[in-house]
C-alpha cells in the first residue's frame, strides 16, 4: 500500500512541494537511524528468555526512548528560540512529532517481531500505510499542503502504538536495567551508525540538488529515486530473506566451507531477479513515469536508468557482500566503508550537479554505491571470501539484454495496461532465454516438471512396494492404512513399534498397512507388517541449486504428499480405514473430508494438540480451524495422557460426548525398544550422577525451552556440569537469535556446553544417552504434547528433570522417574537439577522404583490392544456408505 503513496502524492503535489516532503522524510529517517535504531537492533539480541524479565526489558526500552526523545525535543525547543529556527518552527515541531512517533512505532513492531508475532506486525504496518495514503490524501485534497502526509503518518503510527501499548507494554514503568541498557548500546550503536551514514548519502544528494537546482528538481529526483530503488530493493530483499538464513545456519552448524554454497545460491538469485528488474526499469522508464507519476514529473524518466543501476549495486552490497563482515563479526568495519562512500557522494555531487544537473546526481549515486560495493568486497574477502558466479552473471546479463532490446521499441507507451503487458512479456522472454541456455539448471527442471504434470496418475514401480502378511486376517475392504510419511526420526520409530505390537496381538483382526515415503529408513521395515513406500520424498535443501527451487518444492510437498495418499487409496479397495499419524496443518480437514466421502473410517493420533510451530505467513486461526474440522470429522482421536485429552477437548471447543463428536481415546505411549538391555538399578544411576553430564535432546525450537537450560548455565550456577544440546534445528530464528548467544554466555561463565544442531541418526542415539547422567526437558507452557524423548530416557535408565507441561505433567506425577521443575524458569530449573544431583540413597532407590514401574506398565502391547479395540469398535458401529461394516469382529472396550 505504501507504493500507492507515490502516484497519489505526485498527482496532488507540485514537484517543489514533493521535494520539500521528500527532504523532510529523509532527514527524519536519518535522525531515527542515528538516535533510535540502536534500540531496535538490540531488542532481538537482548530479548529476555524468562517471562519474569519482560517487565524490566520493556521498562528499560521505554526509559531509553523517553530520554532520547526528550533530549531531541529539548534541542528543538532551543532551536525555536534562535533566529534561523523561527521561520521553520512549525516544520521543526512537526518533524519532532513524526520522529517520536516513528521511533516508538519501530520499537513496538520490533518487539512483535522478536516475540514471533508476524501477523500483529503486519497489522501495525498496514495501519501506518493506510493512514499515510488514506488520511494523507484527504489532507492534501483539503489543501493542507506537503505537511499533510507527515501529519497523517504520525497519527497512524500513534494509533498503532496506543493499540499495542495496552497489551504488550502495560507493565512498563519508569525504571531501567543499566546492565541491559549498556549491552544494548554496545551491540546496536555501530550498526545504527552505519545505517545512519547510509541514509545520510540519500539526504546529501537530495539536499544538494535542492541547493543547486531548486525544490522542483529535488522533487523530480526524489520521486524517481523512491519508486525505483524501493521496487528493486524489495525484490532483492525477498530473495535474500529466503537464502541468507540458510547460509547462517550452515556456518553455525557445519563451518565456513558449508556456508559458501548457500551464499553462491544467494548471489545467483540476487542477480537473476535484480539484473532484469534493473534493465526493465531502465528501458520502460517513460512508461513508468507516465503511468505512475503525475503530469509534472515525466522528466524524472531521464534518470530512472541510473537510479535503477545504483539500487542494484546497493542491493548486491547489502544482501551479499556485507555478509562477509557479518559472518566474521566485523560489522564495525562497515562504518568506515559507508563513511568513505558518503565522502565520495558529497564530492561527486558538488562536482557533477552544477554540470549535468539531475543526471549528475544520479551518476554520483551509481559511483558512490560502486565504491561502497568494491570496498566491502575487498575488505570482506580478507575475512570471508564470498563466491561470485561469473557464468550465471554472464547468462543473466545476456538474457536481460535480449529482453531489454525486445522491449525498447515499445518503451514510450504511457498506459498502465500496456506497461503491465510489457512487464509480463518481458518476464516471459527473460525466463525462456534462461531455460534455453540452461541457467541454474532450469531446462532440466522444466522438463522434469512437464513430464510429471503430463503423467499425474502413473504409479511408482511395484518394486518400491513391499508386502508382507502379518497375523491379521486379510479381508477385502476391511484393512487399515496407517499414514506416516516421514522417513526418519521419532514418528516412523513410533509407527514401527506400534505395528510390531499389533502383529503380536493374539487372535485375528484386520490387516494394517503402513504408507510411507519412498526413502523410509530400512531399519523400520519388517516382515511383521505391510510397508508401502509410495509417498514423495521431502528433499533436503542441499539438493537444490537455488533457494527459490527449494522453497517452491517445500511449499508444494505437503499437497503432493496428501494427494499421493488419496490417489494410492483409489487403487486399494481392501482399505476401509485410514489412521493418520501426521497432519498437514491447513489442509488436513480436506483430506479427512475426501476419506469420509469415500466411506472410510478415519483415526488420528494427536501427538500435538497444538502445532509446535505455526507457519510464519499463515494466521494461527486458519491452522486451528483446519485442525478442529479434521478432528471433528474423525471417528476416533488417540492421545497419550488424560491431561492431553482434556486439552484436546478444550481445543475442540465443544463437548466430546455431544452427538457426532469424535471419541477421544487415551493410549499410553510405550517405552522405546533399544539395541541393548539397559540396567536400571541404584548403582548405575549413582555412578551416572557423579559424572554430572546433562543431555537436552530433540528438535530445537522455542517450546522446548532450551534457552531456560542455557540461561541457568549462564546465570544461576551450574558449575562443574557438562551440557549437551543435540537435535535438528527446526526454528532457525530461535537457534540464531536465542540459543547461540546463550551458548556463548554459558561458555563464558565456565560451563562446558556442546551444541550439535543437526539431526541425530538412530544409530547414534544409544551411545549419546549412555554417555550422559540425566535428561533435561525444560519445555515451556506452549508445549501441549507428549514427549517421545522421555521414553528414550526410560529405555536407557536415565533419570529426568522436566517441567510439568503437556503429557509430562501426568507422567512425572505418576512415576517418580526424576525431579519435576516447579515452574518453567531458569532459576527453578537450576534448583531441580541441583536437587537431582544431590539425591541420596533413598532418593535414588525411589527413582529406580519409578522407572521400573513405568517400564513395566507402559508397554507397546497395551497400546496395540487399545488401538485394535478402537479399530473393531468403529468397524461395527459405523458402517460406511454403500459398503459393509468395516470389520467383522467386535470387542468390548472401555472409554
Amino acid at each position: 500500500m505504501a507504493f500507492l503513496a507515490i502516484p497519489v502524492f505526485t498527482n496532488l503535489l507540485e514537484p517543489g512541494e514533493y521535494g520539500s516532503y521528500a527532504l523532510t522524510v529523509t532527514a527524519i529517517n536519518v535522525a531515527n537511524s542515528l538516535l533510535f535504531q540502536w534500540i531496535c537492533l538490540a531488542m532481538v539480541r537482548c530479548f529476555p528468555t524468562e517471562p519474569a524479565r519482560m517487565a524490566w526489558f520493556t521498562s528499560t526500552i521505554a526509559v531509553l526512548w523517553l530520554g532520547t526523545a526528550g533530549a531531541v525535543g529539548l534541542v528543538v525547543a532551543v532551536g525555536l528560540t534562535l533566529p534561523f529556527g523561527r521561520p521553520i518552527g512549525a516544520v521543526l515541531i512537526l518533524g519532532w512529532a513524526v520522529l517520536a512517533a516513528q521511533s516508538m512505532f519501530d520499537i513496538v513492531t520490533e518487539l512483535l517481531r522478536a516475540s514471533l508475532r508476524p501477523w500483529h506486525f503486519m497489522v501495525l504496518q498496514l495501519i501506518r500505510a493506510s493512514s499515510l495514503v488514506g488520511l494523507g490524501s484527504v489532507l492534501l485534497y483539503l489543501g493542507v499542503g506537503w505537511t499533510g502526509p507527515l501529519i497523517a503518518v504520525a497519527v497512524g503510527m500513534a494509533v498503532a502504538v496506543a493499540w499495542r501499548w495496552r497489551s504488550d507494554w502495560r507493565d512498563a514503568r519508569l525504571r531501567a536495567d543499566r546492565e541491559l541498557a549498556g549491552e544494548m548500546f554496545r551491540y546496536g550503536a555501530p550498526v545504527s551508525l552505519t545505517v545512519a551514514l547510509a541514509g545520510a548519502i540519500f539526504l546529501c544528494d537530495r539536499s544538494l540538488v535542492a541547493v543547486f537546482l531548486g525544490n522542483d528538481a529535488a522533487g523530480l529526483y526524489s520521486v524517481a529515486f523512491d519508486f525505483t530503488s524501493q521496487t528493486i530493493t524489495l525484490v532483492m530483499m525477498a530473495v535474500s530473506m529466503a537464502a541468507f538464513p540458510i547460509a547462517v545456519r550452515e556456518l553455525e552448524t557445519r563451518g565456513v566451507e558449508a556456508a559458501r554454497q548457500p551464499m553462491a545460491t544467494n548471489v545467483a538469485l540476487l542477480l537473476a531477479v535484480g539484473v532484469p528488474t534493473t534493465v526493465g526499469a531502465g528501458v520502460l522508464a517513460p512508461g513508468i513515469a507516465g503511468s505512475f507519476f503525475g503530469d509534472g514529473y515525466t522528466a524524472s524518466a531521464d534518470i530512472i536508468p541510473l537510479v535503477a543501476l545504483s539500487a542494484l549495486l546497493a542491493g548486491l552490497k547489502a544482501y551479499h557482500f556485507d555478509a562477509a563482515l557479518q559472518f566474521a563479526r566485523r560489522t564495525a568495519q562497515q562504518v568506515w566503508i559507508v563513511l568513505a562512500a558518503a565522502v565520495v557522494s558529497v564530492l561527486l555531487n558538488l562536482l557533477l550537479i552544477p554540470i549535468w544537473g539531475l543526471r549528475g546526481a544520479a551518476f554520483s549515486s551509481v559511483v558512490t554505491f560502486l565504491v561502497a560495493l568494491v570496498l566491502t568486497a575487498w575488505w570482506g574477502r580478507r575475512h570471508f571470501p564470498l563466491p561470485f558466479p561469473i557464468r550465471e552473471l554472464a547468462l543473466v546479463v545476456l538474457a536481460s539484454a535480449a529482453m531489454g532490446a525486445a522491449l525498447y521499441p515499445f518503451r514510450s507507451h504511457a498506459n498502465i495496461l500496456v506497461l503491465a503487458t510489457q512487464v509480463v512479456a518481458g518476464a516471459f522472454l527473460y525466463g525462456a532465454i534462461l531455460v534455453a541456455v540452461d541457467c541454474f539448471g532450469l531446462r532440466r527442471r522444466t522438463a522434469e516438471a512437464l513430464w510429471r504434470s503430463c503423467r499425474p496418475g502413473r504409479s511408482r514401480p511395484t518394486s518400491s512396494t513391499t508386502r508382507h502378511e502379518g497375523k491379521f486376517r486379510h479381508m477385502t475392504g476391511n484393512d487399515v492404512c496407517v499414514y506416516s510419511p516421514y522417513a526418519f526420526g521419532g514418528h516412523p520409530r513410533y509407527v514401527a513399534e506400534l505395528l510390531t505390537a499389533l502383529a503380536e496381538q493374539p487372535g485375528d483382526g484386520p490387516s494394517v498397512e503402513w504408507v510411507s515415503s519412498t526413502d523410509l529408513d530400512p531399519r523400520f521395515r519388517s516382515d511383521r507388517y505391510v510397508v508401502h513406500a509410495v509417498l514423495p520424498v521431502l528433499r533436503k535443501r542441499s539438493e537444490f541449486r537455488t533457494s527459490i527451487g527449494w522453497a517452491f518444492s517445500r511449499s508444494l510437498y505437503y499437497c503432493r504428499r496428501d494427494w499421493r495418499l488419496l490417489a494410492w487409496l483409489r487403487t486399494r479397495p481392501n482399505i476401509g480405514a485410514v489412521h493418520l499419524q501426521e497432519t498437514s496443518l491447513a489442509i488436513t480437514h480436506l483430506v479427512v473430508r475426501c476419506l469420509r466421502k469415500r466411506g472410510m473410517a478415519v483415526f488420528i493420533t494427536v501427538h500435538n494438540v497444538r502445532p509446535h510451530t505455526y507457519p510464519r505467513f499463515l494466521p494461527r486461526s486458519i491452522v486451528d480451524r483446519s485442525l478442529r474440522r479434521a478432528y471433528s470429522q474423525s471417528d476416533c482421536l488417540f492421545v497419550h495422557s488424560t491431561g492431553l485429552a482434556a486439552e484436546l477437548d478444550r481445543f475442540l471447543r465443544r463437548p466430546v460426548k455431544a452427538a457426532g463428536a469424535p471419541r477421544i481415546r487415551v493410549v499410553r505411549h510405550g517405552i522405546w525398544t533399544v539395541g541393548g538391555e539397559s540396567r536400571v538399578d541404584d548403582e548405575v544411576i549413582a555412578r551416572r550422577l557423579q559424572e554430572r553430564r546433562l543431555l537436552c535432546f530433540g528438535a530445537i525450537r522455542r517450546n522446548k525451552g532450551i534457552h531456560l537450560l542455557l540461561e541457568a548455565a549462564a546465570r544461576h550456577g551450574l558449575d562443574g556440569f557438562r551440557i549437551t544440546v543435540a537435535g535438528a534445528p527446526l526454528d532457525l530464528e530461535y537457534l540464531e537469535g536465542t540459543v547461540l548467544p546463550l551458548v556463548h554466555r554459558a561458555r563464558a561463565a565456565g560451563v562446558r556446553v556442546e551444541l550439535s544442531a543437526e539431526f541425530v541418526p538412530d544409530e547414534d542415539i544409544d551411545s549419546l544417552f549412555a554417555a550422559h547422567s540425566a535428561l533435561v526437558l525444560p519445555y515451556t507452557e506452549e508445549f501441549v504434547a507428549q514427549s517421545g524423548t522421555v521414553f528414550m530416557a526410560l529405555a536407557h535408565g536415565l533419570p529426568v528433570v522436566a517441567t510439568s507441561v503437556g503429557g509430562l505433567a501426568e507422567l512425572m506425577s505418576k512415576y517418580r522417574i526424576g525431579v519435576t521443575v516447579r515452574e518453567p524458569t531458569a532459576r527453578a530449573l537450576t534448583e531441580a537439577i541441583q536437587g537431582l544431583f544431590s539425591a541420596t540413597g533413598p532418593d535414588i532407590a525411589s527413582f529406580v522404583n519409578g522407572m521400573q514401574s513405568a517400564i513395566g506398565e507402559m508397554g507397546w502391547s497395551g497400546m496395540a490392544a487399545a488401538t485394535a479395540a478402537e479399530y473393531r469398535r468403529v468397524g461395527t458401529t459405523r458402517p460406511s456408505a454403500g459398503s459393509p461394516a468395516l470389520f467383522a469382529e467386535d470387542a468390548n472396550c472401555s472409554t
